[in-house]
């Protein structure tokens, strides 16, 4: 027994799956550009700091609590610039594919199986980007958290040299 599929629903299905998937582009979008905008401000943030303890420590000046704080800090940087470039380096945006459907033999099929073929091949690649911008957002979760831990330390590094400078000049 032949099934005749609603010419009507095939198209409104098609057409949700477009749209999902266009969303989800839109999303990965998205997720490239927090990634790249939190490199960025890493970067000033990594300048400043860089900036600071040059014109500030001296190596005669050094001590065990700037160390340490240089250090961390230093590290806290790697990793963010890590988990930021990964995140952006992370497999591309996948495009739905036509070379199952572009066949002589599919020319002869209906056109409601035609719309849902396209459109379980929209679902598919939809699965895939989802698992990729999942850890996309997920690397820029950690790396927001990475960049308040940075911004506390330097902000506490740099404020305890300048109170210890300030009662030195006293």
């Amino acid at each position: 027994m032949k099934r005749y599929l609603n010419s009507e629903s095939s198209k409104v299905i098609l057409d949700t799956a477009k749209t999902i998937y266009s969303e989800e582009n839109d999303r990965f979008k998205i997720a490239e550009t927090k990634a790249s905008i939190l490199l960025a401000f890493t970067g000033v943030l990594a300048n400043f700091y860089m900036q600071y303890i040059y014109r500030r420590i001296t190596l005669e000046q050094l001590n065990l609590y700037d160390l340490f704080f240089i250090v961390i800090n230093l590290l806290l940087i790697l990793l963010l610039a890590y988990l930021l470039i990964s995140s952006l380096m992370l497999q591309d945006f996948e495009q739905p594919t036509l070379d199952t459907v572009i066949l002589y033999s599919y020319a002869e099929k209906d056109q409601s199986n035609i719309m849902l073929e396209i459109a379980a091949t929209y679902h598919n690649v939809i699965k895939k980007n989802r698992e990729v911008l999942k850890a996309k957002y997920d690397n820029i979760r950690i790396a927001l958290f990475i960049l308040i831990g940075l911004l506390i330390f330097s902000i506490l590094h740099i404020f305890l040299k300048e109170v210890y400078f300030f009662g030195q000049t006293i």
